[in-house]
């Protein structure tokens, strides 16, 4: 019988400073079981089992600690007062590390089919996640039975409206701009300025993808968005749908509802957290990867290995995005390296009808194990916008 489960989980490190509630110690160690993995001693988990809403639910929460001075902090519920990750590589092997201890303390979930799903940015980890434990479960199998645990049933991706390969998405914003589905956006002097400035920015991203550093990713990311994206601020739209009107606060409404829910004592009491202020999204923690051009990275690298590999790779798009938007996506999947690329260009776009409404909900196009979805009349956050459609 299939149980739904609940896990959140904070990452933190010794001799915390930084967002602490010293007034209001919500959970003490003793609330908290200590789960390790020999094979990574430097991470721990603290595991406590809350009851949120439904307590018919099993929930678990916790804390990774992290006995170095590598990782992410500043969303979320996470924290430090040291070195903070700021590579999605980085990032990756955090996150394998905190999978495998996590699977190792709780085998029961270890051999289940894993996927992972996300949007925007998550273009960028998900890749490098999956990469990470493709390349882990790949020296568990060549070691033929000397290393008995950490094998993590990788099955399928899904990102969503996602910045994967900025080469070839940087150079369809023009593209989007002058679209007439929502739009066109910019005038014919913008665009003609947009289409001017991308060979140089096309050029710029090139040396960031073969001399990956904040040397040749940063001057990327600075003159690619001054001379191509930045025209969007001036239209007073909402970058993540350009259907709402200038001004509108639909997508800050609803993470400001979200964080007053989880900033509430009574909830970060029950989750075992003592976090002053819980955010979704830290300027702090941006300008860090912005440091390292973390943005120009070449994602789409990775995809090949884990699509020959036998994982699914979905990647769908909504169409009134702008940001990461569907025309953008679908090019980078249509030029992307792999034995069906002939196959996949070949394929026809069909149209995607809803099971739930029997109305064209969009139209994708697939080959073997990779897919593309475009999503009608939906944003950047397409679950959101569409959930009666699944």
């Amino acid at each position: 019988m299939w149980v739904a489960q609940l896990l959140t989980f904070v990452q933190c490190m010794p001799n915390q400073l930084l967002d602490i509630d010293t007034q209001n110690t919500v959970s003490s160690i003793s609330e908290f079981s200590v789960f390790k993995n020999p094979l990574f001693p430097e991470y721990s988990l603290r595991v406590k089992y809350p009851k949120l809403c439904d307590p018919t639910v099993k929930q678990i929460s916790g804390y990774v600690d992290i006995s170095d001075d590598r990782h992410p902090v500043g969303v979320g519920f996470s924290y430090s007062d040291t070195h903070v990750d700021n590579t999605t590589e980085e990032i990756a092997l955090d996150v394998l590390a905190f999978l495998q201890t996590f699977f190792y303390a709780f085998k029961e979930y270890s051999t289940l089919d894993f996927h992972i799903t996300g949007e925007s940015y998550a273009g960028h980890y998900i890749p490098a996640i999956a990469k990470a434990i493709y390349d882990s479960n790949k020296k568990i199998t060549n070691a033929k039975g000397s290393i008995n645990d950490g094998y993590i049933n990788l099955k399928s991706l899904a990102i969503g409206n996602g910045i994967t390969d900025p080469i070839v998405q940087y150079g369809k914003y023009a593209d989007f701009g002058e679209d007439k589905k929502y739009g066109p956006i910019f005038s014919k002097k913008i665009i003609k300025k947009m289409r001017k400035a991308f060979p140089f920015c096309r050029q710029l991203i090139d040396a960031c993808y073969h001399f990956q550093s904040n040397y040749t990713c940063v001057p990327a990311t600075d003159y690619c968005n001054k001379h191509i994206t930045s025209y969007f601020e001036k239209t007073g739209l909402n970058d993540y749908d350009i259907r709402l009107p200038p001004g509108d606060t639909t997508f800050d409404d609803m993470g400001h509802d979200l964080n007053v829910w989880l900033n509430t004592p009574s909830i970060q009491s029950e989750l075992g957290v003592n976090i002053k202020n819980r955010i979704g999204c830290s300027d702090k923690v941006g300008h860090m990867f912005d440091l390292q051009g973390d943005e120009m990275h070449n994602l789409a690298k990775d995809i090949p290995t884990l699509l020959e590999d036998g994982i699914r790779v979905l990647i769908y798009a909504g169409d009134a995005d702008w940001i990461c938007n569907w025309i953008g996506n679908k090019a980078w999947t249509l030029e992307l390296e792999w034995q069906g690329k002939q196959e996949f260009n070949d394929a026809k776009d069909i149209s995607w009808v809803s099971d739930i409404t029997g109305k064209k909900a969009g139209e994708y196009r697939r080959y073997g194990n990779f897919a593309f979805l475009r999503v009608y009349k939906s944003s950047h956050f397409v679950p959101l916008d569409q959930v009666t459609m699944y």
